[in-house]
């Protein structure tokens, strides 16, 4: 998964684990002690019925988003006859004849919602309620907001054979299928939303480039990825074989900003197959194989990726000699929040643990696998980590070393330090009925079925999530840690 110390925790839920989750919603006594917990009802209706008809199920797709900003969910229900709606903690949208099934997404911070709908034969985008302009067809993978929710993107086919790229409501690009056009993948935005990158493809000779700022790149021969939902790709022949699809979706090249917005890498094939990061327009050594989940640290100076040579791994790190591995997990490298730290999870001297800085670190818990479903977390002031790993027991979250209660099976569950870093907490999984303990510190505060988001501290030191109980889906603010 993407690596970040603090992001928006987004979870899809499937309907059928999403319906086991809301048929018994229960909250158990809780152990918040002396605490103010304030409990707000959001939405009364936590047993959606299905309606095994050609309606198709009352419950579509449910969305969570958990941030500094606080906890928020968006439900979409509805059928044929009546149309469907998106209830944002709680409220009624609008009815539409159809929701894509792979929305609604929220902006990083939490601070917006969005959601692709159909009306009568055409499809558009709802953003914090406000309609878009209508397409025939778009993609609804192809969404992406700024990470302040201040901005958005997205690919529409407007006419037969031609793509588009809109943002904030304006074409930035459009062009035909035989000849230059938008590719069908989500557009980057610079955290501030000020800079925006794309990638172009010309079919007719399968090559793609990035379009940064406006400025078409260079081209290349384009990206082979096996059949992974986070890639997207034409074919080349550098890794033949029918495991290789054309094309998946929705982060062609991985391209990533640096967090000040200053620079910007990406990586792509050669000719020849090799694996090369182009940073800053510069293209850098070709490898055999590379890890498309780069980073740059908090304050841009340092850039990281992991690749391989002659069968040996490395993690390449500017201004620091490569660190050899024998193997890495994806989606698991981070950067501390001063950018002095790096860590992940792999294998190093047949040694299989979290890796700080080249060590070890130490935990007291036996580690099988990593949980790699979500990052290794560094608390803000960078002094404190935490990891989740798998053993035959269960998944659990080490904090400076020490395992916490596990979960018994493993979905849907973040860490979030507070805005001091003195104090964590995290969901457990219990069983596949959702029955979920709260953890705090170590300890299990409360259990609920289920918890749907969260928890997060807000940056107010509030401790939020969002439940069930007898009453309906409630938000839960714990005040007073």
């Amino acid at each position: 998964m993407r690596k970040h110390s603090f992001r928006c925790m987004l979870f899809r839920l499937t309907l059928v684990h999403t319906l086991l989750m809301f048929l018994a919603p229960c909250v158990a006594a809780d152990g918040w002690g002396s605490l103010q917990v304030k409990r707000t009802v959001l939405d009364t209706n936590t047993q959606p019925a299905i309606k095994a008809t050609v309606a198709g199920e009352r419950l579509v797709s449910i969305a969570v988003s958990a941030t500094r900003l606080g906890c928020h969910v968006a439900r979409v229900s509805g059928d044929a006859l009546n149309g469907f709606k998106v209830f944002y903690d709680g409220k009624a949208g609008p009815a539409y004849a159809e929701i894509a099934k792979e929305t609604p997404v929220f902006s990083e911070d939490g601070s917006a919602m969005a959601y692709a709908a159909r009306k009568g034969t055409e499809w558009l985008w709802v953003v914090n309620g406000v309609e878009g302009p209508a397409s025939p067809e778009l993609t609804p993978t192809s969404f992406a907001f700024s990470a302040d929710g201040k901005h958005h993107g997205y690919v529409v086919i407007p006419h037969f054979r031609q793509t588009a790229l809109i943002a904030d409501g304006k074409v930035r690009a459009e062009g035909k299928w035989d000849g230059i056009m938008p590719w069908d993948a989500a557009p980057v935005f610079s955290a501030d939303g000020k800079r925006l990158a794309f990638v172009e493809a010309d079919r007719s000779k399968h090559l793609m480039r990035v379009n940064l700022d406006g400025k078409a790149g260079q081209w290349h021969p384009g990206i082979a990825m096996y059949q992974l939902p986070a890639f997207g790709a034409f074919i080349t022949n550098a890794i033949p074989g029918p495991t290789i699809q054309e094309r998946a979706r929705p982060a062609a090249f991985d391209l990533r900003f640096s967090p000040d917005g200053r620079r910007f890498a990406y990586g792509t094939f050669t000719d020849e197959g090799r694996a090369i990061m182009v940073v800053d327009g510069k293209a850098g050594e070709p490898h055999e194989v590379m890890g498309f989940d780069s980073l740059f640290s908090p304050d841009g100076g340092l850039h990281a990726f992991m690749a391989r040579d002659h069968g040996q791994y490395r993690i390449f790190a500017s201004g620091l000699p490569p660190l050899p591995v024998d193997a890495m997990y994806d989606w698991s490298l981070t950067c501390s929040p001063d950018g002095r730290h790096l860590a992940f999870a792999g294998i190093r001297d047949g040694k299989k643990a979290i890796w700080l800085d080249g060590k070890a670190v130490p935990m007291d818990v036996t580690m099988n696998d990593y949980g790699n479903t979500q990052p290794i977390v560094f608390s803000p002031d960078s002094r404190r980590l935490a990891f989740c790993v798998k053993n035959a027991d269960g998944i659990y979250w080490v904090v400076d070393g020490m395992a916490g209660p596990g979960s018994k099976i493993g979905a849907g569950m973040a860490l979030s330090f507070s805005a001091d870093s003195r104090h964590y907490a995290y969901m457990t999984i219990q069983d596949t009925h959702g029955a979920a303990n709260i953890v705090v510190d170590g300890v299990v505060r409360a259990t609920h079925t289920p918890v749907t988001s969260g928890p997060v501290f807000r940056s107010d030191g509030v401790l939020e999530f969002i439940a069930a109980d007898e009453a309906g889906l409630c938000r839960f603010e714990v005040i007073g840690l």
